[in-house]
């Protein structure tokens, strides 16, 4: 009887084995195939155009290998943005133009040779809504610190008209003689 008893406490261990294997391999897959629908619903956002909730959903989800997408993402919203924005900017429609090209400075960086059209274009559209407080302060915060393209003289030139609709006609010619604000 011994050996019998023997033989069924080393079955019941090579079950109590196999069974602990085949439910860590079970648990792993499972884990595997959550993993995959999470990243298959970053995929459905990504391409229905979702992309703040991709952004947020890649981020929440640690999805690491999703994360080139989130840098070409970027791209994608900046042409988005900037292509609405001179849309609506052509259109007349200054107010959300001007919306339009923050959102579109927001996804490059300040350094980026775009970034001093951009902002003159901003200023511009809210020049043109009437919204000349805000258009001084943007340009009073980022004139020093644009880079030298084609855009600066002709920021600096709307920077003094700016002036000069507001009153202050001593900064406006200061800055037109070639000076600091």
């Amino acid at each position: 009887m011994k050996n019998r008893e023997r033989f069924f406490l080393v079955l019941l261990t090579i079950f109590a084995s196999m069974f602990l294997i085949s439910f860590y391999i079970c648990k792993e897959q499972y884990a595997q195939i959550n993993r995959m629908k999470r990243i298959i619903k970053a995929y459905e956002l990504f391409a229905m155009g979702k992309y703040p909730e991709f952004s947020n959903y890649v981020e929440q989800n640690r999805l690491n290998e999703l994360l080139y997408l989130k840098k070409d993402l970027q791209k994608r919203l900046f042409l988005d943005y900037y292509a609405n924005a001179v849309y609506h900017f052509n259109l007349g429609n200054y107010a959300e133009a001007a919306d339009l090209f923050k959102k579109a400075l927001e996804q490059i960086e300040s350094n980026d040779p775009k970034s001093s059209e951009i902002l003159y274009l901003l200023c511009v559209s809210l020049t043109n809504a009437n919204r000349l407080g805000e258009a001084r302060l943007v340009l009073e915060q980022s004139i020093e610190n644009m880079p030298n393209t084609p855009f600066k003289k002709k920021v600096m030139e709307l920077l003094a008209e700016i002036y000069k609709k507001q009153g202050d006609h001593d900064k406006a010619d200061k800055i037109l003689k070639g000076g600091a604000k």
